[in-house]
């Protein structure tokens, strides 16, 4: 298996892109274990970076314009560092609820979320070779949402399922075949060559002559 790299290592690529930007469509933080969350990442410039999450069962929507790290947190951390940190602990965590976890490294940003009042309150903390451990807070606050704004986030959920289900659909081995002649007892069936015909032919492979369908070992 591939090493992943390190959190640092990330960071130093991001910060020579430009910007952090990223989409987490299914987030599940360990305070905030009854709502799954939508959450954007998105910076304009190094200095600035907007955050937006959505309860993809509440519908509730929340939002924050983040100008400098050093409001949130404890100041000597550039920003853009803190954004990419925050970028790869999001990574993390989405991997973890996706049945893809990797073992953290020691190094490693966590984050975690909770509820105050109506505002939605993210916390970043890092690890500073195992012994400071600095966090950051972000309080996303309450975005007022009209009827356009609560289908938009409904076809968001459709979106996603029909993706889910095209994903199973490709994962899966399909055969379908038919036959236009006759054949006596004991004898083989020719299939058609041409449709109507559906066959995952990275599973199954149709003879020259069209009378076997062969299973391809996997």
């Amino acid at each position: 298996r591939s090493q992943r790299p390190l959190a640092s290592q990330r960071t130093s690529h991001e910060m020579q892109d430009g910007g952090v930007s990223g989409f987490f469509n299914f987030l599940k933080f360990p305070s905030l274990a009854s709502e799954v969350i939508r959450l954007t990442l998105a910076s304009h410039e190094q200095s600035s970076l907007v955050i937006w999450a959505e309860g993809k069962n509440s519908k509730l929507q929340w939002k924050l314009d983040v100008q400098d790290a050093a409001n949130h947190g404890p100041s000597g951390f550039p920003s853009p560092v803190v954004f990419s940190l925050l970028k790869s602990a999001l990574e993390i965590l989405q991997k973890s609820c996706t049945g893809k976890e990797e073992k953290l490294e020691s190094t490693d940003p966590t984050v975690d979320a909770s509820l105050i009042d109506t505002n939605f309150k993210l916390t970043l903390t890092l690890n500073i070779s195992g012994v400071w451990k600095p966090q950051f807070e972000f309080v996303l606050l309450p975005v007022e949402l009209d009827t356009v704004d609560l289908l938009k986030a409904q076809l968001r959920d459709a979106n996603e399922e029909i993706q889910k289900l095209r994903d199973t659909l490709s994962s899966r081995a399909y055969l379908s075949l038919c036959s236009q002649s006759s054949a006596a007892a004991g004898h083989l069936v020719t299939w058609n060559g041409l449709e109507p015909c559906l066959i995952s032919h990275s599973h199954f492979e149709r003879s020259e002559d069209l009378k076997r369908v062969v299973v391809k070992a996997r």
